[in-house]
């Protein structure tokens, strides 16, 4: 059974850890290694880049792994440094939410063998170390077995190098995914892979095969949903991926192929023109974006900020500077007034006007910006939860730096790492 279909256990004990609050630095305390009673750890993608808001926490049966999933929507937990992250999901003896740098801190027994159980959106792991121990124990999430991921190919967009550089594959000298070594399912959604890799239109009429990934990533591609809306079998496809959201399933679309999106789930976003309300609008009416937009875009979620303040990411810019970067040079994606850089927002990109007036449920406003050189304020980067399941879709006009691809992170590439762990 995987993770979005486990139901949401009740918190039955958690020990908040009792080390001093760190004032207003976001990062989790991590104590002193080698003090009995005491266990710090750091919870890391595979790459071993700092995982913040993770909820961590000694449990005091021992449930299976698949049975501690936790949701990443119910941030109950809240530790003694102001850390806030996902209710435990069964018996502990201490819980903690790990802070901007990744880490947490632990109470234990002595200095004793003990199981660490760690979980964030839809990936989960477990870690045995010693209480006490000398140094830092580090949780990383694996690259296969910590959480089911496909990928969809499109044409201006690769989330699959972005990826690999977190460390669910490998990357040549360009930054580019080296096929075959994606821990991950790819699937054919431009007609760019060979031909033993299968094509997303089968996927998206096979229920069974969409529910067997945690999260689905839809690039965007130059005809998003142009040619599904053009099939016979259009209706059949959007219900599937409707239900399979509904059964507790993550997507992450991004620009032209926000149909996916806006056809399934009309009643969260209002796209620009095409009309509003709780239909769907008509397809590909929002693709009216500036050419060449780039701007310093406003971070809405002050934990995801704090946890860009502490990544590396390339130097200059993916439209002015993309051959004199230096790789992940710079420390903090962030820049002196807190926002962030976006570029290679090309002719045509997916415009959100705002929520819907009245949403199904609450719209997160992870990224603000403007359209058409200025003209208006608007989201640039959202989320929202679909059901009762843990279904969530993530939408975002921006993407990936395509067309300047390296081996480390622009700004807005790291934005979306963030976001990964988030569904």
């Amino acid at each position: 059974m995987h993770l979005r279909n486990i139901l949401r256990f009740s918190l039955l004990a958690s020990t908040l850890l009792g080390a001093a609050a760190c004032g207003n630095n976001p990062a989790g305390p991590t104590g002193t290694p080698g003090t009995p009673g005491q266990l710090s750890v750091a919870v890391t993608a595979p790459n071993g880049d700092p995982i913040s808001g993770a909820t961590v926490w000694v449990p005091a049966g021992s449930a299976s792994l698949k049975a501690m999933g936790v949701q990443s929507t119910s941030k109950g937990l809240v530790d003694a440094a102001g850390n806030s992250c996902a209710d435990v999901p069964e018996a502990n003896t201490s819980a903690a939410c790990t802070g901007s740098d990744g880490r947490a801190l632990l109470l234990c027994d002595g200095e004793n063998p003990v199981d660490v159980k760690f979980a964030k959106g839809s990936f989960t792991g477990i870690l045995q170390a010693t209480c006490g121990q000398g140094e830092l124990a580090t949780a990383s999430f694996a690259a296969t077995g910590s959480a089911s991921i496909a990928v969809v190919t499109g044409a201006f967009d690769r989330m699959e190098d972005v990826l690999a550089k977190l460390g669910f594959g490998t990357v040549n000298d360009f930054g580019r995914l080296e096929l075959g070594t994606e821990s991950f399912t790819l699937y054919d959604g431009n007609e760019s892979l060979p031909a033993t890799y299968s094509e997303f239109s089968e996927v998206l009429l096979d229920p069974a095969a969409l529910a067997s990934h945690d999260i689905i990533f839809i690039n965007c591609d130059d005809f998003g949903l142009g040619e599904e809306l053009e099939s016979g079998d259009t209706a059949t496809k959007i219900a599937n991926l409707r239900e399979y959201v509904m059964n507790g399933g993550k997507i992450y679309v991004t620009d032209l192929s926000y149909d996916y999106v806006e056809q399934a789930f009309p009643n969260y976003l209002d796209f620009k023109d095409g009309g509003s309300g709780m239909t769907a609008e008509t397809p590909g009416a929002a693709e009216t974006g500036s050419d060449r937009h780039d701007e310093n875009a406003a971070i809405g979620v002050s934990a995801m900020g704090d946890w860009l303040d502490n990544v590396t990411v390339n130097t200059g810019n993916p439209d002015d500077n993309c051959f004199e970067t230096t790789v992940n040079g710079k420390l903090g994606a962030r820049n002196a007034d807190g926002s962030v850089f976006i570029a290679d927002l090309l002719s045509g990109w997916g415009v959100i006007d705002g929520p819907e007036a009245s949403p199904d449920g609450p719209v997160t406003q992870w990224v603000r910006g403007t359209d058409l050189e200025g003209a208006a304020e608007r989201p640039l980067t959202t989320t929202f939860e679909v059901g009762d399941q843990g279904g969530r879709v993530l939408y975002t006009s921006y993407h990936t730096a395509e067309g300047c691809p390296t081996q480390g992170f622009w700004p807005q590439e790291r934005i979306l790492q963030y976001l990964v762990f988030e569904l």
